[in-house]
């Protein structure tokens, strides 16, 4: 009788072990999920409900309002930072609103004829009027002719006249 009181002690305390590890590797594995998650938020996720503030052109500017691809700097507009060109950071202040897509907002300015300066990741900068925005580039004509300036060649538009 001893036996088989000590054979359902053993058998209970290896069950429980069993249901421990099970626990264990479960626990385990919706952990490494989240964390797994956690990592595939985009730029724009990560910083949608936070104030942040955006480096462009030597200082820190503050987001008023976020895109799928773009960070709009003041109301109205002031600057235009592409996403896949930002540095950002926290700051105090309220949480960006959201705003439409690059191309969207740079066809609107282009149809109100507004005056930008391109700021280009060579170091290049041209100021003039907003002609088009194709859907590879921005085209300006300016008091020296016209320029053009691909989009993966600008890192940030900063509105001189907007209407």
């Amino acid at each position: 009788m001893t036996d088989r009181r000590e054979l359902d002690t053993l058998l209970g305390r290896l069950e429980a072990s069993f249901d421990a590890q099970i626990t264990r590797a479960e626990n385990e594995a919706a952990s490494d999920l989240a964390f797994s998650l956690r990592q595939d938020r985009t730029l724009r996720q990560r910083v949608e409900r936070r104030p942040c503030e955006v480096w462009m052109d030597g200082s820190w500017h503050r987001v008023a309002a976020i895109g799928p691809d773009v960070l709009v700097v003041g109301d109205p507009i002031r600057l235009l930072v592409k996403t896949s060109a930002a540095c950002l950071r926290q700051s105090g202040g309220d949480i960006p609103g959201s705003a439409p897509e690059w191309l969207a907002l740079l066809r609107t300015l282009a149809r109100q004829g507004a005056d930008i300066e391109i700021i280009s990741f060579a170091g290049a900068r041209a100021t003039g009027r907003l002609a088009a925005a194709a859907s590879d580039h921005a085209w300006m004509e300016g008091a020296h002719g016209w320029a053009a300036f691909s989009w993966t060649a600008i890192e940030g538009i900063r509105l001189v006249r907007g209407d």
